[in-house]
């Protein structure tokens, strides 16, 4: 099944990380490679909390990243043990 895509804009969700505020942005149709597709999507669904959720890891500083993901943190200090600091 093929999309006549008569529209050259998608409508897109972007998020404030500042303010969390949401909002629907025209954007143009992206570029499609002759091995890619474009998808019409038709209905759409946002989980208010995966996005609450990354917004505040994106808006935390280094220290609140590095506590909230304790296992990557414990990978980088064992990859900085095996082949130093300056490699990692």
């Amino acid at each position: 099944m093929s999309f006549n895509f008569k529209d050259k804009s998608v409508l897109q969700l972007v998020q404030s990380v500042r303010s969390g505020d949401l909002s629907l942005v025209d954007v143009p149709l992206p570029n499609i490679a002759p091995t890619e597709v474009l998808v019409k999507v038709l209905h759409s669904v946002v989980s208010a909390g995966t996005e609450r959720a990354v917004r505040q890891l994106a808006s935390a500083g280094l220290v609140g990243k590095a506590r909230s993901r304790p296992d990557l943190v414990r990978q980088i200090a064992k990859k900085a043990k095996v082949e130093g600091v300056r490699s990692t």
